[in-house]
């Protein structure tokens, strides 16, 4: 990996915890936003959507990585489903978001 890469590989993972009353709040900074599609073979999207499945189930924390970047997701996301239809095709989008600073109880 050059310099440069490795630069910015460590932009994106610098994360600054600040401890607030009872509460560490983890604060991502200098992560560019991002907006990609990554196509996967059925059996591995089958197999990353059951694993969401549980994590939803269980009320745990679901963590993919996609293209290259590890995204982690609170159980605490809304979860929709989208549909759009075009003059030329037709999607349906499961969507996950959740706030960039989550907060979460700290671990004695």
């Amino acid at each position: 990996m050059g310099f440069k890469a490795r630069q910015l590989y460590q932009e994106q993972a610098a994360c600054r915890f600040v401890n607030n009353g009872g509460y560490q709040v983890t604060m991502r900074e200098k992560r560019p936003k991002r907006d990609i599609e990554k196509n996967y073979p059925k059996a591995q999207f089958v197999t990353k959507l059951r694993r969401l499945a549980d994590c939803i189930e269980q009320g745990k924390r679901f963590r993919i990585q996609v293209a290259g970047e590890r995204v982690s997701i609170p159980p605490t996301a809304v979860i929709n489903i989208e549909h759009e239809r075009g003059v030329s095709e037709e999607e349906v989008e499961f969507q996950i978001k959740w706030p960039l600073e989550e907060r979460t109880k700290q671990t004695e």
